[in-house]
C-alpha cells in the first residue's frame, strides 16, 4: 500500500536483509559513476540478468537498485537516505 510517505521496508524476514541491501546501494553508487540508475523492486533486481538488459543498458553505466518487496514509499526513503547522494547528473528532467 502506499502511503506517499518515505518509509523503510518492514524487516518482515527478521534478518536485516533490505537494510543491507539498501547500505550496498549507497556505497555502489558512491563508488561508480552511473550514467542511469533504475529504482524499483524485484522487477528492477532481476532486470540486470537479463539479455536486453546486458545488450542495451549496461554500456550506459547503468545500477539496478531494485528490492524485492518494495513499495513507492519504500524507494522514496531510500533515495532521501542517501542512494543519490553522490551521483552528479549530466541530465534532470521533471515535470
Amino acid at each position: 500500500m502506499c502511503s506517499n510517505q518515505p518509509r523503510p521496508q518492514d524487516d518482515l524476514d527478521g534478518d536485516g536483509r533490505w537494510m543491507s541491501i539498501h547500505e550496498r546501494f549507497k556505497s555502489e553508487v558512491k563508488s561508480n559513476e552511473p550514467d542511469v540508475i533504475f529504482f524499483g523492486d524485484s522487477h528492477i533486481a532481476l532486470l540486470e540478468q537479463s539479455d536486453f538488459y546486458q545488450e542495451a543498458f549496461a554500456p550506459l553505466h547503468c545500477l539496478c537498485f531494485g528490492i524485492r518487496g518494495d513499495t513507492t514509499d519504500n524507494v522514496m526513503w531510500r533515495i532521501l537516505d542517501g542512494e543519490l547522494e553522490y551521483v552528479k547528473p549530466k541530465f534532470l528532467k521533471g515535470k
